[in-house]
């Protein structure tokens, strides 16, 4: 029968091409084996020492200084991601979300206080933006970027510093980031039934209507102060949340939580919102209410809208498995470059 190591070898010849040199793709292969491996903490020290490595200059040099296309690298990750995702019942739901990467010092590209998700609160970190996909087979990453903020790219010294490139230093807002994302894999041809996200996300005019420009579909949470029109009234969102009747939270859904079985209850209205005509879902139980845009036609089955949002769940699952079984967040590069490499 076939051995995971024989997974592992047919696997990593489908990208082998992208490392030129020989030893780069022997140590690419290494990397990526003591990235697997049940080192608690993966970073180039103790990934090295595992493979036998003397130090970790050789998988420094391999995120520093080898010469290797990292963006093609992501390209066919996402080929291979997007063949094994297909076919779905489900569709294929695309997840935009961030992470956080808490550091110490000032010279990490892109690094500051700023807040941290993976903690909840404002921390010295990076933070990447991702592209998620979730299906019914399969969930991964299709892409990422390293966020900027304005006092880095006003800095030219740090940027040169760091090596980030010169077109990455125009500033760009985590939802111009995610779109800049999904027009990437748009160009590619890859069609996805459905984009979702949180508040940054939704929030975001621009981030909407480039979706919408595109004929993408989309559910994106709401913050709870925007106003909209229900039935020719003009009301905040919160206050539309507070005045509806119990019956109109028609649908319940119970998931397995790390804090056990949580029951939510759900309503689905037609709203206008920003001039246009759609959907509003609200999400409620213990925890809150929450509000949640969409473009989809009135005729969708709340059922589906509803799945789409709860895939945002798998990928926040997908980063906690990434960064405690995969070392996401173990390495020690500075580079810009070799963070995305990472």
């Amino acid at each position: 029968c076939k051995s995971w190591g024989d997974d592992y070898e047919a696997l990593f010849s489908k990208v082998s091409q992208i490392f030129a040199r020989s030893e780069s793709r022997g140590k690419a292969k290494a990397y990526l084996r003591g990235l697997m491996s049940d080192v608690k903490r993966k970073n180039g020290w103790q990934v090295s020492a595992f493979l036998g490595m003397e130090g970790p200059i050789g998988i420094q040099r391999l995120l520093n200084e080898d010469k290797w296309d990292e963006a093609e690298l992501m390209r066919q990750t996402r080929k291979l991601l997007v063949e094994a995702a297909q076919p779905s019942e489900l569709g294929m739901i695309g997840v935009i979300d961030e992470s956080g990467f808490i550091k110490k010092g000032e010279r990490s590209a892109g690094v500051q206080r700023q807040y941290c998700g993976r903690i909840g609160k404002v921390e010295n970190c990076q933070v990447g933006v991702f592209l998620g996909l979730v299906s019914e087979a399969i969930e991964g990453f299709l892409d990422r970027r390293l966020y900027l903020p304005k006092s880095w790219c006003e800095d030219e010294t740090r940027c040169e510093q760091a090596r980030i490139p010169k077109e990455a230093r125009d500033f760009k807002s985590k939802p111009e980031l995610a779109l800049e994302m999904l027009e990437a894999a748009w160009a590619e041809g890859l069609e996805l039934n459905w984009i979702t996200g949180d508040t940054v996300y939704g929030n975001a005019p621009g981030f909407r209507e480039g979706l919408a420009e595109q004929g993408q579909t989309y559910v994106l949470a709401l913050s709870m102060n925007h106003k909209l029109d229900y039935q020719g009234q003009s009301l905040r969102i919160d206050q539309l949340a507070k005045e509806l009747k119990p019956e109109a939270f028609s649908l319940t859904t119970e998931r397995l939580s790390e804090q056990g079985m949580i029951k939510e209850d759900w309503a689905l209205l037609k709203v206008n919102f920003a001039e246009k005509e759609q959907l509003l879902i609200f999400r409620k139980s213990k925890r809150g209410t929450e509000a949640y845009l969409s473009n989809a036609a009135e005729s969708t089955a709340a059922a589906e809208l509803i799945n789409v949002i709860l895939a945002r769940h798998s990928i926040e699952r997908l980063f906690k498995e990434a960064k405690s079984e995969l070392g996401l967040a173990d390495y020690e590069v500075r580079f810009f470059h070799a963070w995305l490499r990472h």
